[in-house]
């Protein structure tokens, strides 16, 4: 009886790795690659991720073709709202700047530090070339925030990205055009 309870936990594992994968190439039209032990989801020719789990943190590396500003956000399981988004670039003038954000409907989000959140997305590195921003930053899985904050727990989780043609010159009233703005389903950490 137990090794059918084995056999039954290594099957409904196999398939539900099959189904992610059909879920991230299926309904954002994006294809995962694994690269040097890295995870990766292109999700067009001019928006790509990876991301990496070391311990508590989950680091992530997105790469746009921009030279204004990246984003990716977590969602909740189900709708649109109360996005936890993270927004990185660089200014013209060589500033950088990484603002975490909580939106409590679709593409509208504000800072979460103003709405008595924390600011939990922290910069690694971001450079800029004449066509591409590359920005990597991190956050715990489950942060301390739990009022603004999705927590990222194993399984299927749905991240929202964006990319904008230019900097923001108002943190307060960016919104996240549907043009460049999408939704991915991606298992980032393993069940």
């Amino acid at each position: 009886m137990e090794e059918l309870e084995l056999i039954y936990g290594a099957i409904s594992r196999f398939w539900k790795n099959i189904l992610s994968f059909l879920a991230i190439c299926c309904i954002a039209g994006a294809v995962p690659v694994s690269n040097d032990g890295k995870n990766s989801v292109i999700v067009n020719d001019q928006y790509q991720f990876e991301w990496s789990v070391s311990g508590e943190d989950i680091y992530f590396t997105v790469t746009a073709q921009t030279t204004g500003f990246v984003a990716l956000g977590v969602l909740p399981e189900t709708g649109m709202e109360d996005e936890d988004v993270c927004i990185v670039g660089i200014y013209p003038d060589g500033t950088v700047y990484i603002n975490d954000y909580h939106a409590h409907e679709p593409s509208i989000p504000h800072l979460d530090v103003e709405e008595g959140g924390t600011e939990d997305w922290l910069l690694v590195d971001v450079s800029e070339t004449e066509t591409a921003t590359t920005a990597t930053f991190y956050r715990k899985l489950v942060t301390a925030d739990p009022l603004n904050d999705q927590p990222i727990l194993p399984g299927v989780a749905r991240l929202v990205w964006s990319y904008g043609e230019a900097d923001p010159t108002d943190f307060d009233n960016i919104i996240l055009q549907r043009e460049t703005t999408g939704v991915v389903e991606v298992v980032l950490v393993e069940p």
